[in-house]
């Protein structure tokens, strides 16, 4: 009887034993998962749709645009603004103040107190690098596959997105693109003119404005 009321005892302490074990399993799983996770494969579906989240955005902004006439590059900063699913501005600050306004397909350039306006169908040379950043931003995959074939390497935390133009006949018109970013931030954008000049816009998040 008394053997029997200690085994009875003791089976539960056994129970308990591996139920704890579990549990701290159960526990720790989420963590090994989690770093698995940012160390697998980044597709482009998953990256679209991380990106198509972001309904408003605003960075600040740096930019080196390296000409071959040129000796040192063009530099100019300011500010950009997102709006999905198709308005972007650009507020340039630095050297010259300028407004570049792309709302759908049209286009408004503000600079020393002039206006010019018109379609992006107008100037098929700029549609390649406007659908690239109006389709990455938006999340649009079906518009980036129609203009470029798409490369991703990275995972979630540190990706780059390649984008090259199926159409190679645009004279002075873009050959490569490469984005960087992680998660649905866009950290550096680099893109290279078929005749080798190239730039590169390194992206910030700008400082919450205090209401």
């Amino acid at each position: 009887m008394k053997n029997d009321l200690t085994h009875n005892l003791a089976y539960p302490l056994c129970v308990w034993r591996k139920t704890i074990l579990c549990l701290l399993w159960l526990l720790w799983l989420p963590l090994f998962s989690g770093t698995a996770l940012a160390n697998t494969e980044w597709t482009v579906p998953q990256l679209m749709q991380c990106l198509a989240k972001v309904k408003n955005d605003h960075v600040l902004f740096q930019e080196k645009r390296y000409l071959s006439i040129l000796d040192t590059p063009l530099s100019s900063s300011g500010e950009m603004f997102y709006r999905a699913p198709a308005y972007l501005e650009q507020r340039t600050l630095k050297p010259q103040p300028q407004r570049l306004i792309l709302d759908k397909d049209q286009i408004e350039l503000q600079q020393q107190g002039k206006i010019w306006q018109f379609s992006v169908n107008q100037r098929p040379e700029i549609s390649q690098f406007i659908d690239s950043m109006r389709g990455t931003l938006s999340g649009d995959e079906t518009l980036l596959q129609r203009q470029f074939t798409l490369q991703l390497h990275g995972n979630r935390q540190n990706w780059t997105l390649i984008m090259t133009p199926r159409d190679t006949t645009l004279l002075h018109g873009i050959s490569r693109i490469e984005i960087d970013g992680s998660d649905s931030h866009l950290s550096r954008i680099q893109y290279r003119n078929s005749n080798g000049d190239h730039a590169v816009i390194t992206l910030q998040p700008a400082v919450p404005l205090q209401q």
